[in-house]
C-alpha cells in the first residue's frame, strides 16, 4: 500500500484541480439553425504553466455530463483550440457544457460552466 501512496502521489485524478492552473473563460453560446451550437472560450491568462489541452463536457436536458463528439473527442481538444461545435443536437432539448485546462504538468483547472441554451 505505501509502495501504491508513493506511485500515485501528484496524480490529478487523486489531488482535484491545482490553484495555479487557471480555467478557460467561456463566451457565450451559438445556435446556428437547429442542428448546431458553436461552443468558444477564452484561453486561460495570469498563469505560468504551459497548457495542454482543454476537456469540455455537455449535459443534455439535465443529465449527466460526458464527452461528447466522434469518439468522445471532445475530451482532447487542442491547446491552441478556442472553439467546439456539438452537430448532434436537436429540437426540443436543452444543453449545458462545461470545459477545464489541462497543463503539461498534468494539473488541471476547475471545471466552469457555459450558459445553457435550449434548441426550439
Amino acid at each position: 500500500l505505501l509502495v501504491w501512496a508513493v506511485s500515485s502521489m501528484g496524480k490529478n485524478d487523486d489531488t482535484g484541480p491545482s490553484v495555479d492552473a487557471l480555467p478557460p473563460t467561456p463566451e457565450p453560446l451559438q445556435v446556428v439553425g437547429s442542428n448546431t451550437i458553436v461552443i468558444r472560450w477564452d484561453p486561460p491568462t495570469g498563469t505560468s504553466l504551459e497548457l495542454a489541452r482543454y476537456e469540455l463536457q455537455r449535459s443534455v436536458n439535465g443529465g449527466s455530463w460526458a464527452a461528447f463528439g466522434s469518439g468522445g473527442e471532445s475530451k482532447n481538444i487542442p491547446a491552441n483550440q478556442v472553439r467546439y461545435s456539438d452537430y448532434d443536437v436537436s429540437s426540443d432539448n436543452s444543453y449545458r457544457y462545461r470545459i477545464r485546462s489541462i497543463y503539461t504538468n498534468s494539473t488541471y483547472s476547475v471545471w466552469v460552466e457555459f450558459a445553457g441554451v435550449t434548441i426550439e
